[in-house]
């Protein structure tokens, strides 16, 4: 299926726990928490003659990646990454 309804749940479904639960006061707080995520997870396009070791470079495909690999932190890393701060700005 290609539907947004179940692409998206797809993909919220699986990000790690501290990210989906987050309690945020605004959608830009969830984007700070998201971006922060996102940064610990490999860019990896398909490039001719090269491979990569993910079905895709498609998020759920690189954190099964990640899982199988034992890289895949349930929680946050440091404390930096959680809470993110809410500044307010729009």
């Amino acid at each position: 299926m290609t539907s947004i309804s179940y692409r998206g749940s797809t993909l919220f479904n699986a990000l790690p726990r501290y990210v989906r639960d987050k309690e945020c006061s605004s959608v830009d707080q969830f984007k700070r928490v998201l971006d922060r995520f996102l940064t610990s997870v490999p860019d990896q396009p398909k490039i001719p003659h090269y491979s990569i070791r993910a079905l895709s470079n498609s998020i759920p495909d690189q954190l099964a990646l990640m899982r199988a690999d034992g890289n895949f932190m349930d929680s946050p890393p440091h404390d930096t990454l959680y809470p993110v701060p809410f500044t307010g700005e729009g």
